[in-house]
């Protein structure tokens, strides 16, 4: 990542990462499983041009590893939370991959007023987890999802239509 992303902490010693360049908009971002914040380094500088950007780790993953796990959705987004409140960050749109799509679908749930804007993607909606008989079926939908529409297309999509909604 080229452009600096200041690194900050809630009250409780979580870190987090911010550009704010006195944008309108706050974007919100959360990786997946196993990843980090820093695996959106593709998107950083497009979307720094349009957006002031908070990025965050999932407990237990990147600059959070010492930080127990989110076994549940509500866990993950109550850290997500925190994170915009130390941010002071009143609402933002929300990108998640993944887990990270499934988490902030759940944020938009628990906290709709602070939520502009949803991109939940290579992530099975959170209603089907509930409807899934069996957890092969999450992973087989999952999976067809990312195969697809692998991470660097998606990141060079995204990029590009960044790039034109900012003409």
């Amino acid at each position: 990542m080229s452009l600096a992303l200041a690194q900050r902490r809630t009250d409780t010693g979580y870190p987090f990462w911010i550009a704010d360049r006195g944008h309108a908009h706050w974007l919100a971002v959360t990786h997946g499983s196993f990843g980090a914040h820093d695996d959106f380094g593709a998107l950083l500088e497009p979307l720094a041009q349009r957006y002031n950007l908070l990025f965050w780790d999932l407990p237990a993953h990147g600059g959070a590893r010492n930080f127990k796990p989110a076994r549940r959705l509500d866990d993950a987004a109550r850290r997500l939370r925190e994170v915009m409140d130390a941010a002071k960050v009143e609402r933002a749109h929300h990108l998640g991959f993944s887990f990270g799509g499934m988490v902030v679908q759940r944020f938009a749930r628990l906290h709709p007023e602070r939520t502009s804007a949803l991109i939940a993607y290579a992530c099975v909606p959170i209603t089907l987890i509930r409807a899934a008989a069996a957890a092969w079926l999450v992973h087989a939908l999952t999976s067809l999802h990312f195969m697809q529409t692998p991470w660097p297309r998606f990141c060079a999509a995204f990029c590009h239509q960044v790039s034109i909604d900012s003409e």
